[in-house]
């Protein structure tokens, strides 16, 4: 949780094209922070093998994990942005062709990254505070 508020707190208000508007980054940042929670929650529960073996299950269940958590950030801001922006169309917001586009890229992209970086990543982080234990 503290990780999706910092970095989103400091992304959405500092990012290169400016600060979002106060809609767009609450929206942003309370998603995030969401889906902190979640990943936290999925954390493993065994003390004394935190380590994440790198075979299908985990790459299938990480893939589906990223797709979802994906769908619930793009369909909750598009919601928002057509609830504030577009006099209530959420009909608009969620299917113009851009938002499609961005949509089907943006969770075909986290999928495989998720799919592909989560079990390395987490094992190096997981390397590093063993190491520091030391």
């Amino acid at each position: 949780m503290g990780v999706g508020a910092i970095s989103s707190l400091i992304y959405y208000g500092w990012n290169p094209w400016g600060p979002s508007d106060i809609v767009a980054y609450t929206t942003c940042v309370s998603c995030m922070i969401i889906i902190g929670i979640i990943g936290g929650l999925l954390k493993p529960k065994d003390k004394n093998n935190l380590k994440l073996k790198y075979n299908a299950w985990n790459i299938y269940k990480f893939g589906f994990i990223g797709l979802l958590l994906t769908l619930f950030f793009d369909i909750s801001t598009n919601i928002v942005f057509g609830l504030v922006y577009l006099q209530g169309r959420i009909d608009i917001a969620l299917l113009n062709p851009g938002a499609l586009i961005f949509l089907i890229i943006h969770n075909v992209n986290n999928t495989i990254i998720f799919a592909t970086l989560t079990v390395p990543v987490y094992n190096s982080i997981v390397s590093i505070k063993n190491y520091k234990k030391l």
